[in-house]
């Protein structure tokens, strides 16, 4: 009596067969009576002349290594001749997170993090590693608007695999991986609303260089980076797939900084190894950032498609009206004539075009912009041309705990409609004044007024 035994194998993450997996299925009594066949592009496997007895099936592929989970095996028991199926499949997010967080992951709709630490050098998984996983979150209190960066981390296994849980569900992150003698850069990543993040993070070699900003005045201000031997090329294109020129493309933590040529490729040199993110932009597309892995001794290729805004803008219908100024506008008006800052309204912004903020204030008087391991830092100066120092910063009135620089993390750039930029601390309005001596902020936000020509008089 021999029986056929076929089914098909599915990936419960991706919602689609799996191809390419090995399937074996090893007889319970001997071990080594076993055999193996290899999924189609449809998942689908079949076993002929299965003799009687009982069975164990099974599969492997990458996507289980990369999981860190023990592959799932199926009990088949063969009493009669004919057509037997069995399925199989990758467990779904919400039955890694239940087995690896347990259920208050799901109650609390927490996601996780797994993925293991790879050597940037030769490949390799890196036990006694830490991985730490971050994100920003923005609380109303007492004490104004604050934003505050809960984390959390964990070890890696013997064989360097890590699973971290409480990761926000749907939210970016910051994942940053190091041991004893190497580490990663920062890698931005989304949080799929399945709540499984899955990634390998590599860490390399670096050495630490201080740049001295050449815009800064004679004290200048020094900034530390990080540089290697790796290379980072490519081409970004349009939508279209024409080449893009002029795009900007910022490798975060190592101060290297390019533009494409009118063929659209770049090339950047000295790069640390190890997972970093690169950011590219470029006027009248969409900013976009990537977690690039850079490995030590080899050129990494990555080529970029950014998209337009107009791809993303649907038709804007305007109605012409009366436009009454803000009690807000009218008292930044009233200051601006007082001549101190710098002053920034709808139709400055506009000419400025910018991205994030560090466009906006790049060649604002008093600003210094450095790059950091978050992209881009804004600093100002201190009482009596002191050290350098973070501003305090305002949102429409309010203060916000601004520890770091990253402005860019409690505002959207698109958001803005008018800005103060107050870089010595004694002038700045005292409403707007705080006890560090640094400069000040000041930023008001709401929908900037539509552009629209008058009709003409017949």
């Amino acid at each position: 009596m021999r029986a056929r035994l076929s089914g098909v194998v599915f990936d419960s993450l991706a919602m689609r067969p799996l191809a390419r997996a090995v399937v074996q299925l090893v007889s319970a009594r001997e071990a080594t009576q076993a055999r193996s066949v290899e999924t189609g592009e449809n998942g689908a496997f079949a076993f002929d002349s299965v003799q009687a007895g009982t069975y164990l099936l099974g599969f492997y592929h990458a996507l289980i290594d990369s999981l860190g989970i023990t592959p799932p095996l199926v009990r088949v028991d063969v009493r009669t001749s004919g057509d037997l199926r069995a399925p199989l499949a990758v467990p779904s997010a919400f039955t890694l997170r239940t087995a690896l967080c347990g259920p208050r992951a799901i109650s609390d709709s927490l996601g996780v993090f797994v993925g293991f630490v790879r050597s940037a050098v030769d490949g390799l998984t890196r036990p006694k590693s830490t991985v730490k996983v971050q994100w920003s979150e923005i609380t109303i209190g007492g004490e104004g608007i604050q934003r505050v960066t809960p984390s959390v981390q964990g070890e890696t296994s013997e064989v360097g695999g890590v699973a971290i849980c409480g990761v926000p569900m749907g939210g970016t992150v910051m994942l940053h991986a190091w041991n004893a003698t190497d580490s990663s850069g920062f890698a931005e990543l989304e949080v799929p609303s399945t709540g499984l993040l899955r990634r390998d993070l590599f860490v390399g070699p670096s050495r630490a260089v201080s740049l001295r900003d050449s815009t800064a005045d004679s004290t200048g201000i020094t900034t530390t980076v990080l540089r290697g031997n790796g290379v980072l090329r490519g081409v970004v294109r349009r939508p279209d797939g024409e080449p893009l020129e002029g795009a900007r493309l910022t490798f975060w933590g190592s101060g290297v900084e390019v533009a494409t040529t009118s063929t659209g490729a770049y090339r950047m040199q000295e790069l640390p190894a190890g997972t970093y993110t690169m950011e590219a932009r470029a006027l009248g597309f969409l900013p976009q950032r990537h977690a690039i892995d850079i490995m030590e001794g080899n050129e990494t290729v990555t080529d970029l498609r950014l998209e337009s805004f107009g791809t993303y803008l649907d038709t804007v219908k305007v109605t012409a009206r009366r436009v009454f100024a803000s009690r807000e506008m009218r008292d930044f008006e009233e200051r601006r004539k007082r001549g101190f800052g710098t002053f920034l309204d709808e139709d400055d912004i506009e000419k400025r075009n910018p991205f994030f903020m560090a466009d906006l204030l790049r060649m604002t008087p008093g600003v210094q912009v450095i790059p950091g391991q978050f992209g881009s830092r804004i600093l100002m100066r201190g009482m009596g041309f002191s050290a350098f120092c973070y501003p305090a910063v305002f949102i429409d009135g309010m203060k916000v705990m601004n520890v770091d620089g990253d402005i860019d993390a409690f505002v959207n750039v698109q958001e803005i409609r008018a800005m103060e930029v107050y870089p010595r601390g004694g002038s700045v309005p005292v409403q707007f004044q705080t006890l560090d001596g640094c400069g000040s902020l000041v930023i008001w936000t709401g929908g900037r007024r539509p552009k629209y020509e008058a009709p003409k008089k017949k």
